[in-house]
């Protein structure tokens, strides 16, 4: 979880041609909640260990679902290349 006030949250690696590909979070916000980045990386920060946590955070308006409703992460790939 991202934290009060994300409603949803997908941790994909991204490839970046220095890092590979970095663990990078995208979350969406229930409305009219206030969430930054800082706010997902602080709440990160707190329950993860260095290691774990993601390189890169992305808010999103939403995310492409499966037909069984899921999050698909390779639709979502394919969106932020």
């Amino acid at each position: 979880a991202a934290g009060p006030g994300a409603a949803e949250v997908a941790v994909l690696g991204i490839d970046d041609p220095v890092w590979g590909q970095p663990a990078t979070a995208l979350y969406t916000v229930h409305p009219g909640a206030t969430v930054t980045d800082d706010d997902v990386l602080a709440h990160c920060r707190a329950r993860l260990a260095s290691y774990k946590k993601p390189k890169q955070l992305r808010r999103v308006d939403s995310f492409p679902l499966s037909a069984n409703g899921k999050i698909s992460k390779k639709a979502l790939r394919e969106q932020l290349r």
